[in-house]
Order: C-alpha cells, then sequence, then structure tokens
C-alpha cells in the first residue's frame, strides 16, 4: 500500500461537524477501495478500521460486536454513530435559512444549498433549491429574473448568474482603470485614520448654540441652573466611567473592551477536504466592568491547572506557558501541528495555534483523554464547549459564595430592619392645574382591623410612614392579606393620582 496515496485518519472532533465530515471520509474510502482493486470484504473491513485512524478503531471496540462482521455492516454501525437519525423538520429549517454570503458566489451558494437539501428528503429537489436562491440571493437582478422568467430551470438561472457576476466584476475592472488606478489589484487600500484628543474638563456643562434642547450635559436638568443652585451632578462620581460631575445617564464616555480569542458573530466555516476549520471563541472581559470570570480547578497530566469556563468556546484551549509545565512522566507532551483551526478574533484577524495535544484531565475520581488546543502566550486557559460535553462540571461548586465573607465585609447591608436610602432628596413634580384631591378613608373590615392597626405602626416603627396633621392629598387605604395571615398595607390612587397629575421630565 503505497503511503502517499494513504487516507489521512478520521478526526472525529468537534463533534459539530462529524456527521458531514464521516459521509465525505467514508465516499473518499469507497473511491479508494475502487482504486486499489481491493475486493475481499475482510480486507475492506480490515483497511477501514486501519485507515480510519486509532479514535475510530477504539469506539469501533466500544460498540457491539457481531461475529463474522462484514464490511457493509461495519460501515453502516460507524455510519449510525457518527450520522444519527436526522430531524427532517430541523433540516428544513436549516435549508429554509440559508443565505448568500457576501464572498460567496452564486455557484458556491448553489453547492451549499444541495448539500442541505440531501437531508431534507425533499420531492423536487431542483425546484427547492432555485426557490431558495430567488428568495436568498444578494444580486436583485438575479431574484428578479427567477421572477419574471416563469420557465426557467435552475441550470439557466446559475448560467445567467454567473454571466451577470463576470460582467459586473469586469465592469468594475474597467470603471476602476479609467479612474485612474494605476495601482495592482493585490495592493490593499490604505485608509486615512483620524486621532482625536480626549476632552480634558469633564465640568456639567450646556448644549452649543445650535443645540434646540437646554439641558445640563452632566444632569440632564434644565440648562443654564438657577444662580442660588448649583448641578446635582457637581462632585458625584459617574458609575460608568468613574469621572467626576456628571451621572452614568448621561455619559459620554465609551467602556472600552479588552479581547482576549472573542468574535461577535459565529461565521464557522468549514473546509472538509484538507480537514481544517475556524472555530469562533466568545470570550470578552470589560475594563470598567469588575465581575470576575467564573474559573475552575483541574489537574492535568497531574499538574493543577486553573481554567476559565467559556461556553461559547468551541474549543479547549490552554497557553504555551501552561504546556510547557505538562509532561508525560519525564516526558515533554508532543506537540501536533496537523489539521489545526483558525482562531478568529473579534476584529476578524485569525490566530494560529502553535499545535494540538492530547492529555488526562482529572475531575474528582475521574480520568478524561481531552485533546486541546495550545495557543501562544501565558493567557487564560479556556474550557470549550468540547470539554463541557465530557466533563461533568460541579457547578455548584463553580457558582459557590461564601456568604459569611460578604456578610463581614458589608455588615451595614445584612442588618436588622429596613433599609433606607440616604443623603438623597426625591421631589414628585404634581401639575399646577390639578386641584389636590381629599379622598374618604374606607371602612376596614372589622376581622383586618387589629393586623392592620399592627402593620401601620411596624411602617411608622420602621420609618417607611409617618404620622401628619394636615395634607393636601389623601388616599384611601387598600389592606392586602397576605398567604402567611399578615397584611400588607396598600394605597388606591387611581382617584387621586390620574395620568395627568404628574410631570415628567426629561
Amino acid at each position: 500500500m503505497d503511503g502517499k496515496d494513504a487516507l489521512k485518519p478520521f478526526n472525529p472532533i468537534p463533534p459539530e461537524t462529524a456527521t458531514v465530515r464521516w459521509e465525505r471520509w467514508i465516499a473518499r474510502f469507497d473511491n479508494y477501495l475502487v482504486a486499489k482493486n481491493i475486493t475481499q470484504d475482510a480486507r475492506k473491513r480490515a483497511l477501514l478500521l486501519h485507515l480510519a485512524g486509532e479514535e475510530v478503531f477504539e469506539i469501533h471496540l466500544g460498540l457491539e460486536q457481531a461475529e463474522d462482521e462484514t464490511y457493509a455492516q461495519l460501515k453502516t454501525k460507524l455510519s449510525e454513530y457518527f450520522a444519527p437519525k436526522r430531524n427532517v423538520e430541523y433540516e428544513v429549517y436549516v435549508f429554509r435559512q440559508a443565505s448568500q454570503l457576501p464572498s460567496e458566489t452564486l455557484d458556491k451558494f448553489a453547492a451549499r444549498l444541495r448539500q442541505l437539501a440531501n437531508n431534507c428528503e425533499f420531492h423536487e429537489k431542483e425546484r427547492e433549491i432555485k426557490s431558495q436562491i430567488i428568495q436568498k440571493c444578494i444580486n436583485p437582478k438575479i431574484r428578479e429574473k427567477g421572477l419574471r422568467e416563469l420557465n426557467f430551470s435552475l441550470d439557466d438561472l446559475l448560467k445567467y448568474g454567473r454571466s451577470l457576476e463576470a460582467t459586473t466584476a469586469q465592469a468594475h475592472n474597467m470603471s476602476t482603470v479609467n479612474a485612474g488606478a494605476e495601482a495592482p489589484s493585490n495592493v490593499p487600500t490604505v485608509h486615512r485614520m483620524t486621532h482625536y484628543k480626549p476632552k480634558k474638563s469633564h465640568k456639567p456643562r450646556g448644549p452649543g448654540n445650535g443645540d434646540k434642547k437646554q439641558s445640563c450635559w452632566g444632569c440632564g436638568g434644565k440648562w443654564p441652573h438657577d444662580k442660588k443652585e448649583k448641578c446635582p451632578a457637581w462632585g458625584k462620581e459617574c458609575r460608568k466611567c468613574h469621572k467626576q460631575n456628571h451621572f452614568a445617564k448621561y455619559c459620554k464616555s465609551q467602556g472600552r473592551t479588552e479581547n482576549n480569542f472573542i468574535s461577535t458573530e459565529p461565521t464557522t466555516v468549514y473546509s472538509y477536504g484538507q480537514e481544517t476549520y475556524n472555530v469562533d471563541l466568545y470570550r470578552t472581559a470589560l475594563s470598567i466592568s469588575k465581575t470576575q470570570p467564573y474559573r475552575y480547578n483541574l489537574q492535568l497530566n497531574g499538574v493543577p491547572t486553573t481554567m476559565e469556563i467559556d461556553t461559547g468556546a468551541a474549543v479547549s484551549l490552554i497557553s504555551e506557558q501552561q504546556f510547557k509545565k505538562l509532561k508525560v512522566g519525564q516526558q515533554a507532551l508532543q506537540l501536533h501541528t496537523e489539521g489545526l483551526p483558525r482562531l478568529r478574533t473579534y476584529a476578524g484577524n485569525c490566530i494560529n495555534p502553535l499545535g494540538k495535544t492530547e492529555l488526562e484531565a482529572r475531575e474528582a475520581d475521574t480520568i478524561h483523554k481531552l485533546k486541546v488546543l495550545v495557543v501562544p502566550g501565558n493567557g487564560p486557559n479556556l474550557i470549550g464547549r468540547d470539554w463541557l460535553e465530557i466533563i461533568k462540571l460541579d457547578w455548584p461548586q463553580v457558582f459557590h459564595l461564601d456568604g459569611e465573607s460578604w456578610i463581614s465585609k458589608h455588615p451595614k447591608l445584612f442588618e436588622p430592619g429596613l433599609g433606607t436610602l440616604k443623603d438623597t432628596t426625591i421631589k414628585l413634580h404634581v401639575n399646577p392645574e390639578i386641584t389636590p384631591r381629599y379622598m374618604k378613608a374606607r371602612t376596614v373590615p372589622f376581622a383586618l382591623r387589629d393586623k392592620v392597626d399592627k402593620e401601620i405602626d411596624r411602617l411608622e416603627k420602621e420609618g417607611v410612614i409617618r404620622p401628619v396633621s394636615y395634607s393636601d392629598w389623601a388616599s384611601p387605604v387598600v389592606p392586602v392579606l397576605k398567604a402567611t395571615g399578615e397584611v400588607r398595607i396598600c394605597g388606591d390612587y387611581k382617584q387621586t393620582l390620574p395620568s395627568s397629575c404628574m410631570l415628567i421630565l426629561r
């Protein structure tokens, strides 16, 4: 057997794409058998287990074994493992959601739709693909052509699309030359960058002459302020940017983001022929956020390792610095560089991993053999979805909160009694054209009188209410009986405070 012609072993990771990649691999294996003129059933079976690789061989050992297993039986068994029975309704949904990508030609879009249609059990596959192209293509001229020419077949529509794409590209090149562009097309364009100096003063101020709304930029109130009163935001710290003299609601600062292997668009692209694929990792940390990431402690090859849990990451990874600490006995781990994914950052740049390796991860009394990517630098180690499917984390431990430490750290927040908002005055702005209303008290049921009096005394003791001798406004009390037998005191403001009474200041 010529080693140059042999197939590469099948990699079942990531499991999200194993179904499609296995179908392509087994089709190439059947072509390989025909090319080598291998017809004996025993040789076919042995070659499949050998060329598929060690992982597929171990999977086969874990499946139910049959005596005198044929090649067809082995192929069916592995196909059922990697390609479980599909949900046709879901596959149709995926087909209907497929749209042409900006960088995708019409032929590539049609090929992708053909691949998706194979799982949908359509009776008229060509008609469904044509309909999807008309609805989801980018070029409106192709859509108009498909709607106008009812007798157009799928091949006719694709031919028209190829011609339209070719003429569009040619016309674009001609317009570029006519505009005097002498640089070749492969030279990247340089865009001018404008730098803005940060504003030194953060003092509350009013709008310019061109602004229509006369409001303070610091507190949002009327501008200019009364000479006898200063801006309420003066001397206060913004909760968003932690600068002085303005409220967070009117903060104009933009929070900076520290990116570490993140992507906001899940644009996973796979190239099954070369066994390479892009993997998006979702991980971000705001510089103004004080929330710490969730971490979990594992033993990797016997070395205690702290890893951050990232449910948005498709794969797990460790840093180069951590990789150098891990060994197998007295020997360093082997780093494989074949079939590596490309990690996409927030800005769309690709990070090339150093390699991938296999290690033992111990969690409690369970040991798992897992694959992990190694990335340059000394950044955090991430647990992605591929590990989370295998390792059953102790989530109560991950989200454990030490209550006693919080109580000792913030004793005033946990004192008995009702908390109050201090050093803040709240004013209700009432429409002066509305006449105050003083409603007559309603009769309290005799069975609830003692409970109502007891609740009123408690609210007065807690400082929620206070007695007054005179008031322009009065609303009747509505006692609500709780399931515990106690009473909640509520007020009925429907008659005393209609919507026209209150003035909303913006």
